[in-house]
């Protein structure tokens, strides 16, 4: 039975963000990962959606951390790993939240890891009509790419979010 205390939630941010850091060597680049999200707090959608990115060694492991450092608004402690990410947003008008759309590329605590490894159903490219209009638009501007979330992996990622 868990605690549903203060002291319940300490501990299960504890072992959430220990189960994280543990997950590093077996992290590859390519993969989906889900992490929580501590910033926001949003407790109908506590997680975001990356796909991990090669930091330029062909891991996606920007370096463990030696003193405690803000990057992009996320804290890393001593021990804590760095991870290259690329975001992907939750499309507003999915009232379920499990439709996601490639967003900007950032850094990722791996205490905030949560799940990795897991499949996405792609859904078919969609048309921005406010850019139909631009000839010069690029090909990532013009279309949005996104992907679904399998409900049971939703529900998987939210056991591990505390």
């Amino acid at each position: 039975m868990q605690r549903k205390d203060a002291r319940g939630v300490i501990a299960r941010r504890k072992e959430a963000q220990d189960a994280g850091k543990e997950t590093v060597p077996q992290l590859v680049v390519g993969e989906w990962a889900a992490a929580q999200d501590r910033l926001n707090q949003n407790y109908t959608f506590p997680f975001l959606l990356c796909k991990l990115i090669d930091a330029g060694s062909g891991s996606c492991v920007v370096k463990q951390v030696e003193d405690r450092e803000t990057v992009d608004k996320c804290r890393f402690d001593p021990g804590d790993f760095m991870l290259a990410v690329r975001w992907y947003s939750r499309d507003p008008d999915d009232p379920h939240g499990r439709t996601f759309e490639r967003a900007e590329k950032g850094m990722l605590n791996s205490t905030e890891l949560r799940e990795h490894g897991f499949e996405l159903n792609k859904l078919a490219l969609e048309s921005d009509p406010k850019d139909d209009e631009n000839d010069d638009a690029s090909f990532a501007s013009v279309y949005r790419e996104q992907f679904e979330m399998p409900s049971e992996i939703e529900q998987q990622i939210l056991d591990k979010c505390w």
